[in-house]
């Protein structure tokens, strides 16, 4: 079997069908689909049943699993997969019914292979003349997020590329990166395709937006360990950056719900101010993330007053 498409499925049934129904319309048919619920208690499961019954012709897998998060119910699918590849679509996002036939055809004897994604309405593309790079400059491009991204989804992956490969066993947000960071450390080749076939949804209920709790914890955990990891690497500086605007997005996390977490605040703040300057000068976000940055480091009381007041009005 050529590739193998694994699904996470929790409380999906808002889109879920039409994530199923772009694996199935699929141009290439040598794959089998993995769908692992992850104890749904909305009609999901029973969107899936009618899916597989429908689908008598497709190679479908079901596996229920107790609640773990995304990132176990991926390591469960992995644990059954038979492809030479592996692909992973979340339920909430969808594909161009030619993804995989490209991917499949492109990829060659490189290990990974990555797609433009379109977040939301805004298209990720890749940023080089070469497209194929190797695992420095993928990590590199990671980090600075101006190519190939942190995402698992929008990249198929040769199978043997996630042997040993750690998967988060608390449930957190920003597994993704914890996982490719991984798996492109292992990689001699990523080639990177011009081509927007990979849609994620950026929706109001994504995880990647949801309320302070312990998901943004267990991220600031797992980022806290991969920074002693990388002590002595010469990509610290720039994981470091990386990190720092994602500890930032836990500060804005808890103005949503009101749910101060102090300890966790001080840490976050002690790690902005040191990092402050190198973020400042070599970061490539935008104005706006470098302004609450220097905000936030010089006063969160006033950072937390105007975060109040753009969640607010936010539409």
């Amino acid at each position: 079997m050529k590739l193998s498409v694994i699904v996470p499925v929790y409380n999906s049934s808002k889109y879920l069908r039409r994530c199923l129904d772009s694996i199935s319309s699929q141009s290439f048919r040598d794959f089998e689909l993995i769908l692992v619920d992850d104890q749904s208690n909305d009609n999901s499961l029973d969107i899936i049943n009618e899916f597989i019954a429908i689908h008598s012709d497709m190679d479908v897998k079901l596996l229920n699993i107790k609640h773990g998060g995304s990132s176990i119910a991926r390591k469960k699918g992995l644990d059954i997969a038979k492809g030479d590849y592996i692909g992973f679509v979340d339920s909430d996002d969808y594909i161009n019914d030619r993804y995989y036939e490209i991917l499949i055809r492109e990829i060659e004897d490189n290990d990974i292979i990555c797609s433009d994604i379109q977040v939301g309405n805004k298209i990720k593309r890749n940023k080089y003349e070469d497209n194929i790079i190797d695992s420095d400059k993928a990590k590199l491009s990671i980090f600075n997020q101006e190519g190939v991204y942190q995402y698992l989804v929008n990249k198929i992956y040769k199978r043997e590329l996630f042997d040993n490969v750690y998967f988060p066993q608390a449930d957190m947000i920003g597994e993704d990166f914890i996982v490719v960071l991984q798996v492109i450390d292992k990689a001699r080749s990523i080639k990177t395709i011009n081509n927007n076939l990979y849609y994620y949804d950026f929706n109001e209920d994504s995880q990647s937006r949801s309320m302070f709790c312990d998901k943004h914890r267990n991220m600031y955990e797992e980022f806290n360990k991969l920074l002693i990891q990388y002590k002595d690497n010469e990509f610290l500086n720039p994981l470091k950056r990386y990190i720092l605007i994602h500890y930032m997005a836990i500060l804005v996390s808890m103005t949503r719900n009101n749910q101060y977490d102090k300890e966790l605040i001080d840490r976050i703040l002690e790690f902005v101010r040191e990092n402050k300057k190198d973020y400042l000068r070599y970061s490539n976000d935008s104005l706006k993330a470098k302004l609450a940055v220097m905000v936030v480091s010089n006063n969160y009381r006033l950072f937390n007053f105007i975060t109040k007041l753009v969640n607010r009005y936010q539409v």
